[in-house]
């Protein structure tokens, strides 16, 4: 039974880091889709959050969805004011790694007061940025998973041999 706790926790937090990943990937997927809207249609941003919402998956659909919210409840809010608020309503979840974020507040900040061109090399930056993050977690999800799996694993026995 401790052993199956201990590997468990140790899953669960292996299924964390493999969630932020999965997390980047998805945001990337909003970030084309944002670029799409932009390029080939005059969608307000409310509508845009709120399709983004219905598309992606987990946390990035649920901070869309707070994001399309809040532009909707008040319609001068600029896209980088409500994805700040949408992040603090989600509080200090894993939501994304911390470099990703800075990212995606650089990015936010400096949406809406532009060309649609300068907005759409801006989007391309980010995308690009992004992208380098995705590989780097790729490269230490895989790394950090096996290692927690391991540890979850000894850490298990280990308890287990002292319990006996």
């Amino acid at each position: 039974m401790v052993v199956l706790s201990v590997f468990l926790f140790s899953y669960y937090k292996a299924d964390e880091i493999k969630k932020r990943f999965e997390n980047l990937k998805q945001l990337k997927r909003g970030l084309t889709i944002i670029k799409n809207e932009i390029s080939f249609s005059s969608q307000e941003m409310e509508n845009v959050a709120k399709e983004l919402s219905e598309i992606l998956d987990g946390d990035c659909a649920e901070a869309f969805f707070s994001i399309s919210e809040n532009l909707k409840e008040n319609p001068c809010k600029s896209f980088g004011q409500a994805w700040s608020e949408a992040m603090d309503k989600m509080g200090k979840n894993a939501f994304l790694p911390v470099s990703a974020k800075k990212i995606m507040n650089e990015f936010a900040m400096k949406s809406g007061q532009m060309s649609k061109d300068i907005e759409i090399e801006n989007i391309d930056k980010t995308i690009t940025l992004l992208e380098e993050e995705i590989k780097a977690e790729s490269r230490e999800s895989e790394k950090n998973r096996k290692l927690i799996f391991s540890l979850g694993g000894i850490t298990g026995l280990s308890v287990l041999i002292i319990l006996l």
